[in-house]
């Protein structure tokens, strides 16, 4: 009996930098569940495509499958919340 596709099949999980060539690729999830990349960018010497690629290992791809369904948390920067022209200097004592 044949095993039901997985149901993310060709979805993009991530991003990532090829290994081979450094140009940003897409992470996709194949029938199996498998994570891979295959990149098809052309090298700036030969113009012939890098073709470089990877498959992730099953637990590996099931952490980055379900990172890209978990919504991303809040970051706490505190420093985007002070007032535009706030840099503190008027509350300091004047020593001079």
């Amino acid at each position: 009996m044949a095993r039901e596709p997985h149901p993310k099949r060709g979805a993009v999980v991530a991003k990532t930098d090829c290994a081979e060539c450094g140009k940003t690729v897409s992470v996709k999830v194949n029938k199996n569940g498998i994570c891979y990349y295959s990149c098809q960018w052309p090298s700036a010497e030969t113009g012939i495509a890098c073709s470089h690629h990877v498959r992730y290992s099953r637990a590996r791809s099931e952490k980055l499958i379900a990172r890209q369904t978990q919504p991303k948390p809040e970051t706490k920067d505190d420093r985007r919340k002070q007032p535009a022209g706030g840099g503190g200097d008027e509350d300091r004592p004047f020593y001079g």
